[in-house]
């Protein structure tokens, strides 16, 4: 029991919420790898995102995205990966 996402796959949207009181809370996400990794974000750094306030939770959910995005642009695609993979085999 805790914080869980409800996902829409389909989508590609996620909500969080608390499976003790069946309360979703914050922002929706429209990537869903974005909550997962906010949730872990959140367990590692042991933070009790229950307990926070909605806009101290909406300023840690802001400031999670701007680190995640920047993270994001300066990790190399799969796609460029797999071609400097191929530049270096003959």
């Amino acid at each position: 029991m805790g914080v869980r996402l409800i996902l829409d796959l389909k989508a590609n949207m996620a909500a969080i919420y608390d499976s003790v009181t069946d309360i979703a809370f914050g922002q929706v996400y429209y990537d869903t790898e974005e909550a997962e990794a906010f949730l872990e974000y959140t367990a590692e750094q042991d933070i009790e995102i229950r307990s926070l306030d909605r806009e101290e939770l909406l300023q840690l959910q802001a400031k999670f995205h701007d680190l995640y995005e920047n993270l994001s642009t300066e990790l190399p695609s799969d796609s460029q990966l797999a071609e400097d993979e191929a530049m270096n085999y003959p």
